[in-house]
């Protein structure tokens, strides 16, 4: 049995929050678990925070979805009830799921009497569209999934959704429900611009971050130089998503360290997980080491300056450790992340096309002298705890549930 199932998505990014919510749930008195076609590292992250989980569709990605091209198995085996039994064993009073998996919330509504709400990892209005609604942009996120769809599993949506509304007459009018559902937005309301309208089915919940349990196992303590001021470098776990322009924040990072500016600093690179080989870069100076991968939190610690892609949880991670950023977006919600950085004074940013050494360069020490940038991040920090504390949005979410 459990109060609440949390359907995720395949992203380790967007597991992170998930598992602050299911914890603040859990400290309120509520059985949560979890169900998804995740890797295998994110299921033992999962269950070492003391959660259940449900692995689905094993048929179809017997070593966790990847994200990258989704196969027609995978909705027709969700068409078909294969998680019915599940259902009825766990009876959970709330299902929320993923926006990236919003078509799977569909079927979900569809086929079963269940209370559900959607979550979001990122913001909803796009900066750069100022005149596309929210609305819109759900309805370009399940329209993606749609047309990915193949054989009659359109038909076979269409005739679910018929049965339960005989109305329906557009695909606009099967994703209706997806506008009326409680959005559960794992983000700050403190870093929104303020021209941001609210919709009134969204639910802030800045819950804080991931604290790290690897402060035994990465000690910067034991590494040479370590004296120097450090600037950590990250483009994400997602790195194979845009090869050319990672390389080329990698390459720029090692030339600009050849300065004699940066003698007093050492520059961790971490590869997102990724093998140093496929990168081919030039020779490392001595001022920098290369990791795979590092426990982040542990590096921000120490860190004096990041340069990041612009991750929303490592934006949320520099601002609880205070660390400055300079944001250069690769994709997706980086570019919106990067204005929200700069409008708040949290960092600066920097557009990959135009990275070079003396451009990388006059950025770091410029935020290394902005003590600017230093207040406003202390000031967005007791902002964003102020939040947590309020406890708003998780009476919200338990209200919702109280009434599911």
């Amino acid at each position: 049995m459990a109060d609440i199932l949390i359907f995720i998505d395949f992203e380790r990014g967007h597991l992170y929050p998930t598992l602050k919510l299911a914890d603040s749930l859990r400290y309120e008195g509520y059985n949560v678990c979890y169900a998804g076609p995740i890797d295998p590292n994110s299921r033992d992250l999962i269950r070492k925070r003391g959660f259940d989980y449900h692995y689905i569709f094993e048929d179809v990605y017997p070593n966790g979805y990847n994200g990258e091209d989704v196969l027609e198995a995978h909705y027709d085996s969700l068409l078909s009830g294969s998680l019915d039994n599940l259902l009825k064993h766990l009876a959970p009073k709330l299902v929320l799921f993923s926006s990236f998996m919003s078509l799977e919330g569909l079927i979900f509504y569809y086929m079963y009497d269940i209370k559900l709400a959607i979550y979001f990892t990122f913001y909803l209005l796009n900066l750069e569209e100022e005149e596309r609604t929210v609305e819109e942009r759900l309805l370009g996120l399940s329209l993606i999934r749609f047309m990915k769809l193949s054989g009659n599993e359109p038909q076979r949506l269409l005739k679910l959704a018929k049965a339960k509304n005989q109305s329906l007459a557009s695909f606009e009018d099967i994703i209706a429900p997806l506008s009326t559902m409680p959005r559960l937005m794992l983000c700050p309301r403190a870093l929104k611009i303020g021209r941001e309208n609210e919709n009134e089915n969204e639910i802030y919940l800045s819950l804080g971050i991931l604290e790290s349990d690897n402060s035994n196992t990465f000690l910067i303590e034991d590494f040479p130089h370590k004296t120097r001021k450090i600037i950590y470098v990250s483009m994400g776990s997602m790195v194979h998503k845009y090869p050319e322009n990672v390389r080329k924040a990698f390459q720029t990072s090692l030339k600009t360290m050849r300065s004699p500016e940066f003698s007093d600093f050492q520059m961790y690179i971490s590869l997102g997980g990724s093998s140093i080989d496929i990168w081919n870069l030039d020779e490392v100076p001595e001022n920098v080491t290369i990791f795979r991968w590092v426990p982040q939190q542990e590096v921000l610690k120490k860190a004096s300056i990041v340069v990041t892609h612009g991750g929303l949880g490592t934006i949320k991670e520099c601002i609880h450790h205070n660390v400055p950023m300079l944001v250069i977006p690769m994709g997706r919600d980086q570019h919106d992340n990067a204005k929200r950085v700069v409008h708040h004074r949290l960092g600066l940013d920097a557009n990959i096309d135009v990275l070079n050494p003396e451009l990388l360069s006059l950025k770091l020490l410029q935020l290394e002298n902005d003590s600017h940038i230093t207040n406003c991040l202390s000031q967005m920090k007791r902002l964003i705890k102020e939040e947590n504390e309020s406890k708003e949005g998780l009476g919200l979410v338990k209200k919702y549930i109280t009434n599911a």
